[in-house]
């Protein structure tokens, strides 16, 4: 009797290694095959349009500087636009922002 109990009892475990095996076996060739997901080539074009804004008081030594480069962005032109808020300049901040053609 104590000889089938252990022969069953080895059956068993067996049993339970093969399937512990399969499993690990399913997510060894799961993650294999995961590595090598294929990335899909996405749209980079710039297509969102924003307003770059900047408040200026007695600015007029850099804000000809600043608006240069905001101009340099590497963005479409056509899908921003810069405006300059001169907020109660005494020199020559606003026409100088006009001059360089933003929007004051």
């Amino acid at each position: 009797m104590e000889g089938l109990l252990f022969y069953v009892l080895t059956a068993l475990v067996n049993a339970a290694e093969v399937i512990v095996f399969l499993v690990l076996a399913y997510y060894y060739l799961v993650s294999i095959f995961g590595w090598q997901k294929i990335e899909e080539k996405k749209d980079l074009t710039p297509s969102k349009k924003f307003a770059l804004i900047t408040a200026a008081h007695n600015e007029e030594a850099v804000i000809k500087y600043h608006i240069e480069s905001l101009k340099k962005l590497n963005y479409p032109k056509e899908l921003y636009d810069i405006y300059i808020i001169a907020d109660n300049c005494t020199d020559t901040t606003a026409e100088i922002a006009r001059s360089e053609g933003v929007n004051v």
